[in-house]
């Protein structure tokens, strides 16, 4: 049995998988041990200095900081939608083309 290019698809998909759930159990393991050293856990107590801060001014002046807060969140939800959006009609601008990227000679496909 001799190697093949068909083969490759064998050692990269779960080499990348691998590599991807490494990266995640070694985030996780950041932020549950080292929290201040990464930007979910810098966030987190910026957050928690935050509502500290506004829990020491006068009730008036509460509804500025809390409006800050939840424009931080309106302003990250915004971006992952449009992030979905935008990936959507990318797939399917190229799935729809008459010209198909995947019929190019650089990119694998898997068969001669």
């Amino acid at each position: 049995m001799s190697w093949r290019k068909e083969y490759l698809d064998l050692v990269l998909v779960p080499t990348g998988l691998l590599i991807m759930c490494c990266y995640h159990l070694y985030l996780l393991y950041r932020c549950l041990k080292f929290p201040e050293t990464t930007i979910i856990g810098y966030e987190n107590h910026c957050r928690r200095a935050w509502v500290e801060r506004v829990l020491q001014v006068e009730a008036k002046e509460r509804g500025l900081y809390l409006a800050v807060i939840n424009s931080t969140i309106t302003a990250s939800t915004f971006l992952a939608s449009t992030s979905l959006a935008l990936s959507s009609i990318i797939g399917t601008w190229v799935g729809s083309s008459s010209h198909n990227i995947f019929q190019s000679s650089i990119i694998y496909e898997g068969s001669d």
